[in-house]
C-alpha cells in the first residue's frame, strides 16, 4: 500500500487547495445546507382523508411547509414541481408512487420527502345527537434517492371538539381544517427534529442548528507591521462537510487490477466519506457503496481531479444515485 500512498498525498493536497479556494470564495448563504424537502400527502389507505380535500390538506401541509421554510429548509410546493408529468386527477397515492415521483423530479433535486397521512371521523354520542371529532395525523420521512429511513411520527387531538349542531358539509370541512392543522403543526414540530437528528448523527449541522449558532466565521488577517494598515476581515462558510447525507453506487470500468488498487486508496482518502463498501464485481468492471456527506458535484470534481493524478483518460458519468466512471482505452 505505501506504493501509492503518494497518489493520495498528491491529491488530498490538490483538493485542499480546492476546497480552501472555494470556501474563501462562497458567501454565508451558501455554506448552510438546507435540504431539499417535499411534503406530501399519502392517501392510499381508504380511511384517510384524500389529497383532493384541497379545504382540509391544504392546510395541514401548507403549514408543515411553512414551518420547515421557517425553520431554514427549503421546502417546494408538489404541484409547483410535478406539474409538468402529474395528472390533477390522479389522487389515492401510495407511498411508492409518491417517492418515484419524488425521483423523478430533477430541478430541484429533492434530497428528502415528508408523506403525511390525516385519518378524520365523527363519533356520534350514544345519548343524544351530539357529535365529536376524531383526528390523528402520521408522517414519514425519506431520503429520496436511498430510500433512507429518516424518522416516523403521529399525533392525536385527544380533547375531541365537538362539532357545531346543524353542522353542514362546509362546516364540518372547515371545523376539520381548523382542528387538524393543529396537531398538523405539533407534527412538523417532531418531523424537524428527527430530521436534525437523522442531519446531525451524519456530522451535518442543520439549518435550525446554523441560524441559532451563525454560519460564517470570521478570519482576522493582521498586516505586518501593524502600522502598514487597518486589519482586514474575511467573511467565509465553516470548511466542513454539510452536504445531504447521501449513498451512491460508483462503478468503474475498463481499469486494470493496479489502477483499481490506487482507486480504492483515493476513495478512502476523500473528505466526508461516512462509509465505503465493496460490492460484486466482473472482470470489466468494479462497483463500491459509498456513503458521504460531500454534494454530488464535489464528489464528480474529486472523481475527475484523482484521473488527472492517475494520468488516466475517463469520463465520469452522474445520474441520481449512480455514477460511472468510465476507462477512454485507446492504442
Amino acid at each position: 500500500m505505501k506504493l501509492f500512498s503518494p497518489f493520495a498525498l498528491a491529491l488530498a493536497v490538490g483538493l485542499s487547495l480546492v476546497h480552501t479556494f472555494a470556501t474563501q470564495s462562497a458567501t454565508a448563504q451558501e455554506s448552510v445546507n438546507r435540504p431539499n424537502l417535499m411534503v406530501a400527502v399519502q392517501d392510499d389507505d381508504p380511511d384517510t382523508t384524500p389529497a383532493r380535500r384541497q379545504r382540509i390538506m391544504s392546510r395541514i401541509v401548507g403549514g408543515m411547509s411553512e414551518y420547515l421554510h421557517v425553520k431554514g429548509y427549503n421546502v417546494y410546493d408538489q404541484t409547483a414541481i410535478t406539474q409538468d408529468f402529474v395528472l390533477p386527477t390522479d389522487h389515492r397515492k401510495a407511498r411508492a408512487a409518491l417517492v418515484d415521483i419524488a425521483r423523478t423530479v430533477k430541478t430541484p433535486p429533492l434530497d428528502a420527502v415528508l408523506l403525511v397521512k390525516l385519518y378524520a371521523s365523527a363519533e356520534k354520542s350514544p345519548y343524544n345527537n351530539i357529535y365529536k371529532l376524531r383526528l390523528r395525523t402520521e408522517a414519514d420521512f425519506l431520503s429520496v434517492r436511498t430510500g433512507q429511513f429518516i424518522g416516523h411520527f403521529e399525533t392525536e387531538d385527544f380533547s375531541r371538539p365537538v362539532l357545531p349542531a346543524n353542522c353542514d358539509r362546509d362546516c364540518i370541512l372547515e371545523e376539520v381544517g381548523r382542528h387538524a392543522k393543529v396537531i398538523g403543526n405539533d407534527l412538523a414540530h417532531a418531523m424537524e427534529a428527527k430530521l436534525a437528528g437523522f442531519l446531525k448523527s451524519a456530522g451535518v449541522t442543520p439549518p435550525s442548528a446554523a441560524a441559532k449558532s451563525g454560519s460564517d466565521v470570521t478570519v482576522t488577517v493582521t498586516t505586518t507591521p501593524p502600522a502598514a494598515g487597518p486589519t482586514k476581515v474575511i467573511r467565509g462558510p465553516k470548511p466542513s462537510c454539510q452536504g445531504f447525507p447521501m449513498a451512491y453506487t460508483l462503478t468503474f470500468i475498463d481499469f486494470d487490477n493496479r489502477e483499481q488498487r490506487v482507486i480504492e486508496e483515493f476513495l478512502n482518502s476523500f473528505s466526508c466519506l461516512q462509509n465505503i463498501r465493496m460490492l460484486p464485481s466482473s472482470p470489466s468492471g468494479f462497483s463500491f457503496w459509498y456513503e458521504t456527506t460531500a454534494k454530488d458535484t464535489v464528489l464528480n470534481r474529486n472523481l475527475r481531479t484523482m484521473l488527472d493524478y492517475m494520468n488516466v483518460n475517463g469520463q465520469v458519468s452522474i445520474a441520481g444515485s449512480k455514477i460511472i466512471v468510465k476507462k477512454v482505452l485507446s492504442r
